[in-house]
């Protein structure tokens, strides 16, 4: 039987609000290390040039992806038609 590959986004911000609010902390370089020894990193997205000092060293294997350089391909376009349509 073949593997199903399964992709996961992690959303830092509420992964951080989740583990402490069930009273502990989180240590995101041991995370970070799991994931690329395991292969299980595939990419890092970054807002702009401006993140977090800790991801720098995944920029230098090619993993951090800047979303702002993708803004023409991802940018939503106006298709003239408003809202939802009547029934």
């Amino acid at each position: 039987m073949k593997r199903k590959i399964v992709y996961a986004f992690i959303d830092s911000q509420n992964l951080n609000l989740g583990v402490r609010s069930q009273g502990w902390i989180m240590d995101w370089r041991k995370l970070r290390q799991y994931l690329r020894n395991r292969k299980k990193l595939l990419k890092v997205l970054v807002p702009t040039e401006r993140y977090s000092a800790l991801l720098r060293e995944f920029n230098k294997e090619n993993y951090v992806i800047r979303i702002d350089l993708l803004k023409k391909s991802l940018e939503k376009k106006e298709t003239g038609i408003c809202g939802r349509s009547k029934p």
